[in-house]
């Protein structure tokens, strides 16, 4: 085990497949471990030595025992191990392939979140599950209604508000008034979760002074800051904010060859909740820069490129910048003004 310079690790719930390498690259052993003997086999490898993994569930509280027993973790994203895998899948095979992925020259690693940070996305995930429950409730409760006539206008408030009317005006006899009636108590279960949820994520991001800095960005407030800190473990993995922008998705896809370049829709490729709120928190800041006519220079680009290109174009486009200048505060760098980014052609 002395000789041992490399080990992947492909991760599952129970099951580690290992593979360790010597410095020639060579195959030293092989070896499938529960999860009970794997801290002993970790404990076992040579300090200094590098251990290689997906980054998935489990995979930062992992990292962390290595970086513990003086190892070197190293995380990689499973889009960029897949490429290398060969042959049929399997845990083997995913071993081998995560390992081989590991030695590319140029290969981007994850960098390790720390507990606070998984905790606060636990938190943003739970109320996304939550929020996806209660657009449930609502849209089978509609549905019900449609099926006897009753239509409510768009809008949660709208919809609430009709259906306690409808409640108050029925009969508690019918069977549709009792179903309503039980709809609408989880209905305002869920809200109470997340309001619960939303009170916890504003304590944390109040406490939390890189929140505190972006929430300076206009159109970013505590879900965005609370979101943006959580999710982004190392700022520096990004070469600036445009690679940083690129990683959510909010860049256009490329089809180029020959010398030809094509560009279609935004790529949305990675963390789809991030790129979710940086849009709807820049749908905000259109609302009222067109709305309200304002004629500050961030609001005078807005209104140009929403006469030429209409909302949406405008809201990833804004979407993009606000990461950019995200990626500048968590950096430590001198955030470029928003309204010279705003300069900048969309």
């Amino acid at each position: 085990m002395k000789n041992i310079t490399l080990t992947a690790i492909d991760t599952s719930k129970n099951v580690f497949s290992i593979r360790c390498e010597n410095h020639a690259g060579r195959i030293v052993c092989r070896k499938t471990l529960s999860r009970e003997g794997l801290p002993s086999f970790l404990r076992s490898l040579p300090k200094g030595s590098t251990v290689v993994m997906e980054a998935c569930g489990g995979s930062h509280h992992l990292a962390g025992e290595c970086k513990e027993l003086g190892l070197e973790a190293k995380m990689i994203s499973p889009q960029f191990v897949a490429p290398f895998r060969m042959s049929q899948k399997n845990d083997d095979n995913d071993a081998d392939a995560i390992s081989t992925a590991a030695k590319q020259v140029g290969m981007r690693f994850v960098s390790r979140k720390s507990q606070e940070q998984l905790e606060i996305q636990m938190l943003h995930r739970t109320r996304e599950r939550y929020m996806k429950t209660r657009t449930a409730l609502i849209n089978q409760t509609r549905g019900f209604l449609s099926e006897v006539g009753i239509v409510f206008p768009k809008g949660v408030t709208a919809f609430m508000k009709g259906v306690k009317k409808l409640l108050a005006d029925s009969p508690e006899t019918k069977m549709l008034t009792r179903l309503l009636q039980t709809l609408m108590s989880e209905l305002l279960m869920v809200d109470q979760l997340i309001e619960d949820v939303n009170l916890e994520i504003e304590r944390s991001a109040k406490s939390n002074p890189v929140c505190k800095e972006l929430r300076k960005i206009r159109s970013v407030g505590v879900l965005i800051s609370s979101a943006i800190a959580s999710a982004v473990a190392n700022p520096h993995d990004f070469k600036n904010g445009r690679n940083f922008a690129a990683s959510l998705g909010l860049v256009p896809r490329q089809h180029s060859t020959g010398g030809k370049h094509k560009l279609g829709s935004i790529t949305k490729c990675g963390d789809g909740y991030l790129r979710k709120l940086l849009v709807h928190g820049a749908r905000s800041v259109i609302f009222h820069a067109v709305k309200k006519q304002k004629t500050d220079p961030l609001s005078l680009w807005i209104r140009r490129l929403y006469d030429k290109h209409g909302a949406n174009h405008v809201a990833v486009a804004l979407a993009n910048k606000t990461a950019r200048h995200l990626w500048g505060v968590l950096a430590g760098k001198q955030p470029q003004p928003f309204h010279e980014l705003a300069g900048a052609t969309a």
